[in-house]
């Protein structure tokens, strides 16, 4: 049962000029208090308003899903959606250590809190909104509540235990920390394999670098479109190693939920894929372990960073998918439309 977390007030964030949240904090059983944070209205709550529920990746925030919602292209879908975001403990840009006591939780203990979080905001059902770990969150969470999940939208979501190749690049982190070895920065080098499969050394090493250093002569050629550099930058200057360490660890030693998809899986979900192999075989594998009578499958071509390069395409088909459920029924096909020009 959620612990009363109700008497705290919301902090009211502005995320850039025209973006603000709601800042709650929830306390569950399994994880301790979440942050929760709430765009959009949920003062004008009802059974046909859509409210999605995000978690997000290793490596990320939940600001990924904040501005991914407050693009240009999904300003209809905002108008009548409330989105919560949920906080992973410790992901925040620039958080302070978690405390020394502090057990963190599972990937099955953070599916079973985001019930709680629900029944908080008094929501009766959402649509599940997860990238990489947080997909695998959600996939969970959507198995164990089918009530509570209308629908799930699961990018680059992986179905099985960690592969060979995700273990070998988190050993790399211990390598290099125990060996005091020359090269990038560890946790950024398991990182942008993760979410780019690329390694970070090549890429460097194309651009002209041998690390990743705060200079002008980096930001420069960083700039030139590498998001994959970018984003390692952005790691190395925000992302608290070792809270990061926790989440990458828990999201390592996932159990292996293929084996239930197919039974336990019974609501409508939309898998979404970049070409990057890595991740569009991950994405391939679990699509295939599902009823194919409630999957879809969406792959995305020259895309990298499927949140900040394609945010038109997903969310043409995140509106689809939701008229699929009998939601933003009110769209026009025309407005769907100019989602992709």
């Amino acid at each position: 049962m959620m612990c009363d977390s109700s008497k705290i007030p919301p902090l009211r964030e502005q995320i850039s000029e025209d973006c603000y949240t709601e800042a709650f904090i929830v306390k569950t059983p399994r994880c301790g208090s979440l942050n929760v944070h709430v765009q959009g209205d949920l003062s004008t709550m009802n059974p046909r308003k859509p409210i999605f529920l995000t978690v997000h990746d290793v490596g990320a925030t939940y600001l990924d899903f904040v501005q991914f919602a407050a693009h240009p292209c999904m300003t209809r879908v905002c108008e009548k959606s409330v989105f919560l975001h949920i906080e992973v403990p410790g992901q925040a840009y620039n958080a302070p250590d978690l405390s020394e006591d502090y057990k963190f939780p599972s990937m099955d203990d953070l599916a079973q809190d985001m019930a709680d979080v629900l029944h908080y905001f008094k929501v009766p059902y959402c649509v599940a909104l997860g990238e990489g770990a947080g997909a695998n969150i959600l996939a969970r969470f959507t198995m164990n509540c089918p009530e509570l999940v209308l629908g799930s939208i699961l990018i680059h979501c992986s179905c099985t235990e960690a592969s060979l190749v995700e273990l070998f690049n988190y050993q790399v982190v211990y390598w290099y920390q125990g060996g005091k070895k020359s090269g990038p920065p560890p946790m950024e080098h398991f990182l942008v394999f993760h979410k780019f499969g690329k390694v970070l050394s090549k890429l460097l090493e194309q651009s002209g670098l041998s690390q990743l250093v705060n200079t002008d002569e980096t930001s420069g050629k960083v700039a030139q479109g590498n998001s994959a550099l970018s984003y390692a930058e952005s790691v190395r200057q925000k992302v608290n190693r070792k809270n990061s360490s926790f989440y990458i660890q828990a999201y390592l030693t996932r159990s292996d939920i293929s084996g239930s998809l197919k039974k336990n899986l019974k609501t409508d979900i939309l898998l979404v894929t970049s070409s990057t192999q890595v991740h569009a075989d991950t994405t391939q594998n679990t699509y295939s372990k599902i009823d194919p009578a409630k999957a879809a499958l969406l792959k995305l071509d020259d895309v990298e960073d499927i949140l900040s390069d394609a945010p038109e395409k997903l969310a043409y088909s995140l509106v689809l998918f939701c008229q699929g459920l009998g939601l933003l029924s009110s769209l026009p096909i025309t407005t769907l439309t100019s989602l992709l020009k």
